[in-house]
């Protein structure tokens, strides 16, 4: 019954951000003294079978996890978008909820297999950021407001915000947490294609359609930097070692799904998403130590990219080149965007 308990609230002290104390968290669910509540966290009093509930169902954990009465059964906690009434700031609250979790975890690393460049480097460039969002609601959440909209950087638009310091402080949360990317042929080519779409729908006009390339080809060339000296660091500073280590692998053959595993040495989280803005994510051991051995497998079938692989990396990097060079070619001879 300790193993439970100590089960229970280490999945509750997961969602818990750094303002909400594990002690507070029981003491408002339960509606405990806070005396009561150390108890329970020290294991001197056990949680009876409606604290259980109460704090299962508050937290959305499930049972069959904890108890582990059926591995093939794998709970996960869903962040679903209602494209009626979606909030970008929201959607972004959560995602730097669980990087500052996790950033301030003394042993941590994160694994992230890319079928587009992980959002998180597009923060550090505000147009292209911009764009990438904007884009999203648009074309995958079919907002009504921006069906008729495009995007020009600066200009604002009804029903697009962009949160700044929000953007800046997952770019800082994500850059301070060790990190191992897997790319393909294909992970660099989809932001290229939304740009490129964008433009033969009239959504940006040629002026931006080339300004975003020039910050795509930007920061390329900063995450070419990053694997190159082997670690993050913010985009045209000259502090290049505040970061955490970055490892960049190339696979041939793999198919990128931006599925995303953090390891935490005891403990692994995992994140899968579906629908475009959509995501799960589970602390279920059986489904985050088969995703960590997917990772180890196809990690041995990759090419290292970064830090002292400076042939494969420069050959990598050269081909993304071109594709940016292929793309402005066409935009100087519009014929052939169609």
């Amino acid at each position: 019954m300790h193993a439970l308990q100590s089960a229970i609230l280490e999945a509750i002290a997961f969602q818990l951000t750094n303002d909400t104390p594990l002690v507070e968290a029981l003491m408002a669910c339960l509606f405990i003294s806070k005396d009561s509540a150390y108890r329970r966290i020290r294991g001197d009093t056990l949680f009876d079978i409606s604290e259980i509930e109460k704090l299962t169902a508050h937290y959305n954990l499930s049972l069959n996890s904890i108890f582990g009465l059926d591995k093939n059964a794998i709970s996960f906690i869903t962040k679903v978008t209602d494209k009626q009434d979606f909030s970008l700031t929201d959607y972004l609250q959560s995602i730097e909820k669980n990087l500052q979790i996790i950033r301030q975890l003394p042993q941590k690393h994160l694994y992230y297999s890319a079928r587009d460049i992980p959002i998180f480097h597009y923060f550090q460039l505000t147009d292209l950021c911009h764009f990438k969002l904007f884009f999203w609601q648009k074309y995958y959440l079919h907002s009504a407001q921006l069906k008729q909209a495009s995007y020009m950087p600066g200009q604002k638009k009804p029903g697009f915000t962009c949160p700044e310091k929000l953007i800046g402080q997952i770019w800082y949360a994500y850059m301070k947490i060790p990190s191992t990317e897997i790319w393909t042929y294909e992970t660099a080519n989809i932001t290229l294609r939304q740009i490129e779409f964008a433009y033969q729908t009239a959504t940006i006009n040629l002026t931006t359609c080339r300004h975003l390339l020039q910050q795509y080809q930007q920061l390329i060339n900063h995450i070419k930097a990053q694997a190159g000296q082997g670690n993050k660091f913010q985009i045209d500073s000259d502090a290049t070692l505040e970061g955490a280590e970055y490892h960049l692998y190339f696979n041939e053959v793999a198919i990128g799904d931006n599925s995303i595993l953090f390891d935490m040495n005891s403990r692994k989280l995992a994140f899968i998403t579906y629908g475009n803005l959509n995501y799960m994510s589970t602390a279920n051991a059986g489904y985050t130590d088969y995703l960590k051995t997917h990772f180890q497998d196809t990690i041995k079938n990759s090419t290292l990219i970064s830090t002292t692989s400076q042939k494969q990396r420069s050959a990598f990097f050269h081909l993304i080149q071109q594709k940016i060079d292929q793309v402005n070619q066409r935009l100087d001879s519009p014929a052939t965007l169609y």
